[in-house]
């Protein structure tokens, strides 16, 4: 948006301190959170998550200050820096904002602290009564939710050591039903992104290197999808970002590191 968001340090202080600036790098700056402060009083003091809305005006962020990794969440509105009276206990390290800005889905752990629901909350609504829009039974699959580059899709992504799946939703309509792009095979990764009407995605079925594809939103099967780099004996993808115009890929070939960009 039309913000600069950035964390520093101070000398002699042990957390970081969350700031942003409005319009460009000389505007003045505006603290959003200062960890320290949240620590005082505590022997540890942990930052789960840290996300602003799309309109810029609330924050969700979490708190552990027991070292067992379990963290409180809060929301704060960023104009007066007063506390939502939301408070929701026992998350874990993942938290996104549908685009209505008032819908959070959340993470939270079993009993192995390993993450396995992904919850609903309407900003004013009762945590308890919070829907778990999926549960992962798998033990050996941990889930998280994500956000496209975009901004314009959720995505919940369970996975293992090695294999991956992932579900979409539309983060304009925070009530649907999130969608399988791929169940789960094994042996199998996949990644996800979106751009225009395609979800780009690299994977590495049949492919130790990884190949990028592309697949039509409506029509996300695998039977769908469309190579654009094939799988390489001698270079790796390791990743890739997605931009207005342009793709970029990062690659590893014997060892050194490539970064490719693609109109």
């Amino acid at each position: 948006g039309n913000y600069f968001y950035y964390t520093r340090t101070e000398a002699g202080k042990q957390y970081s301190i969350y700031c942003r600036k409005e319009g460009n790098l000389d505007a003045p700056e505006d603290i959003l959170l200062d960890v320290n402060e949240l620590a005082e009083g505590h022997d540890y003091c942990d930052i789960g998550v840290y996300q602003v809305s799309p309109n810029h005006n609330l924050l969700a962020y979490s708190v552990d200050t027991t070292g067992n990794e379990t963290f409180d969440m809060y929301v704060m509105n960023l104009s007066t820096k007063v506390h939502l009276p939301d408070v929701i206990p026992n998350t874990t390290y993942s938290c996104e904002w549908a685009n209505d800005n008032k819908t959070i889905f959340y993470t939270t752990m079993d009993e192995a602290k390993r993450p396995d629901k992904i919850h609903r909350h309407l900003l004013g609504t009762n945590p308890a009564k919070d829907v778990v829009v999926f549960a992962e039974s798998d033990q050996s699959f941990f889930a998280s939710i994500s956000k496209t580059r975009s901004n314009q899709y959720l995505l919940i992504s369970s996975g293992s050591i090695t294999t991956s799946e992932y579900r979409f939703l539309d983060a304009n309509t925070p009530a649907g039903i999130f969608t399988v792009i791929h169940p789960r095979q094994k042996d199998m990764e996949y990644y996800v992104d979106h751009h225009g009407d395609l979800f780009y995605i690299s994977s590495n079925e049949n492919a130790k290197n990884f190949k990028l594809m592309t697949v039509p939103i409506k029509t996300p099967a695998k039977a769908n999808w469309k190579e654009i780099i094939p799988h390489r004996d001698s270079v790796k993808i390791d990743n890739f970002d997605l931009f207005k115009n342009h793709l970029v890929v990062y690659e590893r070939e014997r060892g050194l590191n490539h970064i490719r960009v693609i109109n």
